[in-house]
């Protein structure tokens, strides 16, 4: 059997047709989706935590469990390298696990003790609350972007994250320097990062893209529209190759308005390893559409028609916005440039920076085989451009390959401030067109095999400025300090170390790095800055444990209440709803196996994954046994026995423990509080985070008062009924009944989780019958109302590799005829 989750998103589409009729009143839109919890690897945004003045970098000073958070100035390895693991947001802003990349351990007070004073240091990933951060922005840049934040803790947001003479602490907020921290894209540099001159004499904060909303992936061009052209900010992660065919003619040539994406405030759209590939998809920003400010473009590899129409079809196009950054992208060219099929001259160009756009980087990125490059800057030289745009865009071009790139590679460069650093650039007629007022400071540069480095128009009014330094010239023209012979430019007097500060290499090394890393990526082990001594990142959900046990709280636990649990009739039957939420405890997937998740989520009162049963385990507590399985075989467990806040609560076979023994003690509205016996009752069940959604985790952890620890228990009748709808050709509706009673002990499986080929096909709840309950299952897994899970690729009764409609229904005529 397959049991990779590229069946499921392949046949994705079909399923979705199919159940829109048979569940039409159900959504099959994308929901938020956690960076460890991501279908596929992909380059996640991992952030650097600067001191105000950016001197120094919060820093891992070592990778095991306890190691201090130090502050250093930004090195060669990922020691600074952290991961925002969003975990939500409420009225104190969004909150995160911030993980290190290097460690794959979790920015901790030492010893979970959130008191002043205490120490910041890397530990385990163990979702304690303590180990959540909000990041809150206290301050603006003049361009309305969040400059300065305070990170305070989870448990007690009156503490923050201080620098001082005892290393990183938490101590009280008081809005002093040492409390204040910048947010940097690690790997960003230039213009669309953090600048401490912005050529206006002010602190510009770095692009941090979608950095604090939800992501959300994506496989095909609506989804990926809708969430780009969102105001709510996202990361965007894009899981599959996306074209788009539908080009309009415009005279004798094409362009393709159905491929445009006019990209709004706060995102990071990011191609996984796997797939990335977008054909004739156009990301724009437009000052009417949503401006398109913080935006992160990376890993794509970017193809377009050749027979594209002019600008009319620019792959991409910013014409407003500050701090884009484009990243590790291909901009993948086509044969036989210059001329498209009908003769028509050839004019469209990869990447257009104009208008009102400013603060741009683009870096890492590969150009190729292309008549035209880039055109920056308004495209017009009239008196009215010099007095509407003059001094902008302010650009950075970053090591950056422009292979056979013909003309305008590097770019067109009109009225801003251009940083060409580190390019390599080969096979090209002219690489700087230079006019129109433009500084360029261009610095250790390769360029081979071409015709001018630099040209300008004779008849431009403004001319253009150029400084190169550091680069190396082959088998080209470039023959004065100014520019060459076919040039008027003057020397420029602007450096870009008055606006920021950056890593470069030597033009040879340009030429190695360039080479090797430009461009987009297919796996984290090729992945590159040139801030990095090593190429490679980790994969998007890497995380360690914690070495050891967990570090107890230093504040007195809560004790036994003085209330006496409550007492119930041997082997009832439950569900157990949440207060906080409304959504049910269940047994994920309905995957009877040992170590298998429990969660939250929403019930019709069919199904059996959520029903569980109460046996007396003595002296006041019981075990709660899931009804899977036989309703005697797996019991709720606090995954190892552990006593931690953010245990996590899993279904395992009985085995007598005091981690799968709880008391039942009943609050005044009549709910329950489910404490664990493991830690004598100052514990209990709740759901993490107070979360309200579906899929939500269940853990322990200390009791505190709130609801998403109470619980209420709704008996489960004798008669549980599912109706179930198909629609294949004809549209029928059958009820199906069964009874729910305690059930007689069932022998143990011999092992903990039976190989796949042993079971029945269509046993998806793996207890060797055929029955309602693998209907339902199936059903609730086709609508999107449970996650994938291994046990789930038994339902492909048909032997096609697909778990679908087509095997709901031979399952469903295989129950209902017996």
């Amino acid at each position: 059997m397959y049991n990779s989750h590229s069946l499921y998103k392949a046949a994705a589409f079909f399923i979705a047709l199919l159940l829109g009729c048979m569940f039409p009143f159900m959504s099959f839109s994308p929901i938020g989706t956690p960076v460890s919890a991501a279908s596929v690897d992909y380059p996640v945004q991992l952030m650097n935590i600067a001191s105000k003045n950016n001197n120094a970098v919060l820093t891992e000073s070592g990778t095991a469990d306890n190691s201090p958070a130090v502050m250093k100035s930004l090195g060669g390895d990922l020691s600074p390298s952290w991961r925002f693991d969003r975990v939500g947001t409420d009225g104190n802003g969004t909150y995160f696990k911030i993980c290190n990349a290097q460690s794959g351990r979790l920015l901790t007070p030492k010893g979970y003790s959130v008191t002043a004073g205490a120490q910041a240091v890397v530990y385990g990933y163990e979702s304690d609350k303590c180990q959540h951060w909000f990041v809150v922005p206290v301050s603006q840049d003049r361009l309305g972007n969040g400059l300065y934040y305070k990170i305070v803790n989870y448990n007690d947001t009156g503490l923050a994250l201080t620098r001082g003479s005892n290393g990183v602490t938490l101590e009280n907020y008081s809005g002093a320097d040492s409390q204040l921290w910048l947010l940097n894209c690690d790997g960003l540099q230039g213009f669309a990062g953090y600048c401490q001159n912005d050529n206006t004499g002010k602190v510009k904060a770095g692009d941090i893209g979608g950095l604090f909303g939800e992501t959300v992936e994506v496989s095909n061009f609506n989804d990926l529209k809708k969430y780009a052209e969102s105001d709510a900010p996202y990361t965007i992660l894009v899981t599959n190759d996306i074209r788009v065919t539908n080009l309009d003619l415009n005279g004798d040539r094409y362009m393709c308005k159905a491929g445009r994406i006019y990209v709004r405030n706060n995102k990071t759209i990011i191609g996984s390893y796997s797939k990335h590939t977008l054909f004739n998809v156009q990301f724009c920003t437009h000052s009417t559409l949503g401006k398109g400010n913080n935006i992160i473009i990376r890993n794509f590899d970017m193809q377009h028609d050749k027979d594209s129409n002019n600008n009319d079809s620019i792959v991409c196009y910013f014409g407003s916005g500050e701090n884009i950054w484009v990243d590790h992208v291909t901009f993948t060219g086509h044969n036989g440039y210059g001329k498209s099929s009908n003769g028509q001259v050839d004019e469209d160009k990869f990447l257009a920076c104009c208008y009102d756009a400013d603060y741009c980087t683009v870096s890492d990125c590969y150009f190729g085989a292309h008549k035209y490059g880039l055109i920056l800057g308004y495209p017009d030289d009239s008196q009215q451009s010099a007095n509407n745009y003059n001094q902008f865009p302010r650009m950075s071009l970053i090591s950056n390959k422009f292979n056979d790139c013909n003309t305008r590679g590097p770019g067109l460069m009109r009225w801003g401030f251009f940083h060409s650093l580190n390019n390599y650039v080969n096979k090209f007629s002219m690489a700087y067109t230079v006019i129109s007022d433009c500084d360029i400071y261009a610095e250790n540069c390769v360029y081979e095999n071409g015709g001018n480095v630099i040209c300008d128009w004779d008849k431009v009014q403004y001319i253009g400025y150029y400084t190169e330094t550091g680069s190396v010239f082959s088998g080209c023209n470039r023959t004065k300090v100014g520019g060459d012979s076919n040039s008027t430019a003057k020397a420029s007097s602007w450096k870009p170390s008055g606006n920021y500060t950056y890593k470069a290499l030597s033009a040879n090394d340009a030429k190695n790095y360039c080479s090797a890393y430009s461009g987009v990526q297919s796996n984290n082990g090729n992945v590159s800055y040139l801030r990095f001594s090593n190429k490679g990142v980790p994969s998007a959900g890497f995380y360690t444990r914690a070495d050891g046990s967990s570090p107890q709280p230093t504040e007195p636990q809560p004790t036994q209440p003085d209330t006496p649990p409550v007492t119930f009739t041997e082997g009832a039957a439950f569900r157990f709803k949440n207060v906080n939420s409304g959504l049910y405890m269940q047994v994920e997937g309905g995957n009877a196996a040992n170590g298998t998740n429990v969660s939250q989520w929403g019930s019709d009162g069919t199904e059996l994954h959520n029903i569980w049963h109460l046996y007396s385990a003595g002296d006041g507590y019981y075990n709660i046994v899931s009804h899977l399985g036989g309703g005697k075989t797996y019991a709720l467990d606090i995954a190892g026995k552990k006593t931690a806040d953010g245990t996590n609560a899993i279904i395992y076979n009985m085995s007598g423990g005091e981690n799968q023994k709880f008391s039942l003690t009943q609050n005044s509205d009549g709910s329950y509080k489910i404490r664990t016996m493991i830690t004598n009752g100052s514990s209990c069940i709740e759901v993490a985070n107070a979360d309200k959604t579906s899929g939500a985790n269940v853990q322990q952890w200390t009791v505190n008062g709130v609801n998403c620890q109470d619980w209420i228990l709704e008996p489960v009748e004798t008669i549980v009924t599912a109706e179930v709808t198909t629609a294949v050709t004809t549209t029928t509706t059958t009820t199906i009944t069964t009874t729910v009673t305690t059930p007689e002990p069932t022998e143990a499986p011999t092992s903990d989780y039976p190989l796949i080929h042993d079971l029945i096909p269509g046993d998806i709840n793996v207890d060797w019958k055929l029955d309602i309950t693998d209907l339902v299952t199936l059903q609730k897994y086709l609508t999107k109302q449970m996650p994938y899970s291994y046990d789930i690729d038994n339902g492909d009764i048909n032997g096609d590799h697909i778990v679908n409609i087509m095997d709901f229904v031979i399952l469903k005529r295989t129950i209902i005829n017996g």
